[in-house]
């Protein structure tokens, strides 16, 4: 038997990455631990970690990912493996045909087969639709899971486009398809062909086509996916000042660039299709158009060598990287495949299911603010199971104090009613539907008590800042938007309790009944004050300054000043943001809910804990700095020694 210091070695070169019996590893030398990589398995040994080789999580929680908004940006990196964007992505977006607003979602993974996972709902960053744009179905979410390879090699053969694939997944999370379904027929005005080798297929980029498209070159399909037939050029910059970034990645891996380029002569331009029209006319008779080849069908074209700066597959390697494309013509995108495509792609393969988040805002506030700030929270989540909806409406001022009744049915304030009784019943009828929807196995008694408790608080002017679960699939947020309220206060509302959602995500029936049976606990103030830190968290990011530190700190600073020592909301935040500071807690359990994993509010988090309950004696410890513009607040010495 020999120790694993003889048997590892200490590498020559720092940084340095070696192999042994299957494992990949490397060693720090500052701390004389090895990390090694088995499948996605990551283990460690040596140093603090002792001399038996010990499990330490899976690549994923090395992998620290924020949610970033990415409403309407344009990429900037020519990182060409997609490794590289790992990411959680989030936007809010609006279908311009009917108003609506639709969340997008994106999670790029990296997987222990050498692949990236690219788990999308299909919506893209931008805007879709437009006044006039008639889809054939409304944009849905259509949640997919597309397979990515990180290190892709050219096939001997390449592959042609087919009909039933999906060519690339974009870095916003909509899919490209090249081919439409759709060829000519001399006895019809078009027919299906879902056969890739069918003759006279049409371009849906063609006007003759009579496909509608918006200004993306995207539009649905017959089950509400929004794919596009070309390169968006919402997804980088139009007249840039260096070579076009990376957009996506096609099927077979390999990376999607946008249009420009610079060549040998050092001139950045655009790149240019080896495709051109074909000379002279099609043939005419039974199923044959005629007519001259103008670009109308995928057939018109040819492709010559040379003509252009690609190749067949409207590709060509530059620095010793191949890739592909946008191109202002056929075949716009991808002409073929140069590698081999994923099975992931295949239209019938890999589906997977996304719980969604979505919003019906009767306030005059933003809908697309107070949705990004529900998504934003959503998309931390370390495991969701459960559909959210907030509903948003307004309210006036407070009109009364509360009555035994009022109690009985709702637990919040009565204010003036500002809705119409018409608003109203539309607004109960779209939660009764959510329930409808969401809960088909609610029993009608049950329904029947929602409905009422619903009712009551909407005539009532209920000042409601919660969330509802009228099942376990189903998650309704109630906010009601007084007169005090201003649009930040709001947006913290709607994150804070979308978070309540998350947290009862992970949450499990018998933790519930332990909980409940077990009072008191630190679960109640450890809820609060998670929701408390994210929901300032979200505003930090959609509002800047005050930076998220400084609001918990001063927040927590005034209530101490005023007596309100319980822990809870503001109290319980603080003590959160105490333990990361003293480096306790690692921030991403906070934002993605997995202190609610199981039963740990109880079995971790207790008061055996040392971290907890010197956190919960150590909170209040914060000074306040009159002399910066604005004042400032800070944890003391005391607060941060161990």
């Amino acid at each position: 038997e020999s120790k694993y210091s003889d048997v590892l070695g200490v590498p020559k070169f720092a940084d340095s990455v070696s192999k042994t019996q299957g494992y990949t590893y490397r060693y720090y030398p500052d701390s004389g631990i090895y990390l090694a990589l088995y499948g996605d398995q990551v283990y460690g040994i040596g140093g603090a970690l002792g001399e038996d080789l010990i499990s330490v999580g899976t690549i994923e929680n090395f992998v620290a990912k924020s949610v970033t908004d990415i409403s309407n940006i344009k990429f900037t990196s020519r990182a060409a493996t997609c490794s590289y964007f790992v990411a959680k992505n989030v936007a809010v977006v609006k279908d311009l045909s009917n108003d609506n607003f639709l969340a997008a979602k994106l999670d790029v993974r990296v997987a222990a087969d050498g692949t990236c996972k690219f788990l999308s709902n299909s919506l893209p960053n931008h805007d879709v639709g437009g006044i006039g744009i008639n889809f054939v179905v409304p944009v849905l979410a259509q949640p997919s899971r597309y397979k990515v390879s990180a290190s892709p090699k050219q096939a001997a053969v390449v592959s042609a486009l087919s009909p039933t694939r999906t060519d690339a997944i974009f870095l916003n999370g909509a899919p490209l398809k090249s081919l439409e379904p759709t060829c000519f027929s001399s006895s019809e005005e078009n027919i299906l062909c879902t056969d890739a080798d069918q003759s006279w297929r049409y371009d849906p980029r063609s006007s003759a086509a009579n496909i509608t498209l918006d200004a993306h070159l995207g539009h649905t399909d017959g089950t509400g996916l929004y794919h596009y037939h070309g390169g968006p050029a919402a997804l980088f910059d139009q007249f840039p000042g260096t070579d076009s970034p990376v957009i996506g990645f096609a099927a077979d891996g390999f990376p999607i660039y946008g249009s420009y380029f610079t060549d040998t002569s050092g001139t950045l331009r655009s790149a240019k299709s080896s495709y051109s029209l074909k000379p002279g006319s099609r043939p005419a008779g039974i199923d044959e158009p005629g007519k001259s080849y103008d670009g109308t069908f995928v057939d018109d074209y040819e492709y010559i060598a040379g003509s252009g700066d690609l190749d067949e597959c409207n590709g060509m390697t530059l620095a010793g990287q191949y890739g592909y494309f946008v191109t202002n013509a056929y075949p716009w995108v991808v002409g073929c495949l140069m590698g081999t495509p994923n099975d992931s792609f295949y239209k019938t393969l890999d589906k997977v299911s996304l719980p969604q988040t979505r919003m019906s805002n009767y306030s005059s506030y933003d809908t697309k603010e107070l949705l990004s700030a529900a998504v934003v929270v959503s998309e931390h989540a370390r495991d969701r199971k459960r559909d959210i909806k907030v509903f948003v409406w307004p309210v006036g001022s407070a009109s009364r104090e509360a009555t035994s009744e009022d109690r009985e049915y709702m637990a919040f304030t009565p204010h003036f009613v500002t809705m119409s009784d018409a608003k109203i019943e539309n607004l109960l009828a779209e939660m009764l539907n959510w329930i409808d929807t969401s809960c088909p196995n609610m029993n009608s008694s049950a329904r029947a008590e929602e409905s009422i408790r619903l009712r009551y608080l909407l005539e009532n002017g209920g000042d409601a800042a919660t969330l509802a679960v009228p099942c376990y699939s189903a998650g309704m947020g109630l906010v009601a938007a007084t007169s005090e309220s201003d649009f930040s206060t709001l947006k913290y509302i709607v994150a804070h309790e979308t978070y309540h959602g998350i947290q009862q995500d992970l949450e499990i029936e018998a933790c519930r009944d332990r909980r409940e049976a077990n009072e008191p606990n630190n679960s109640r103030w450890l809820a609060e004050g998670t929701a408390d830190y994210v929901a300032k968290s979200v505003l930090e990011k959609m509002d800047g300054d005050p930076s998220l530190e400084q609001r918990i700190l001063k927040d927590a600073y005034l209530d101490y000043q005023a007596g309100e020592t319980q822990m809870s909301t503001r109290q319980g935040s603080a003590a959160l943001l105490l333990m990361v500071k003293r480096g306790d807690l690692d921030e991403r359990i906070i934002l993605d809910g997995s202190m609610f994993w199981k039963c740990e509010t109880l079995d971790v988090y207790n008061d055996n804990n040392p971290i907890i309950s010197n956190a919960k004696s150590s909170w209040f410890m914060i000074d306040e700095d009159t002399s910066t513009s604005p004042v400032t607040y800070k944890f003391n010495g005391d607060a941060l020694t161990r």
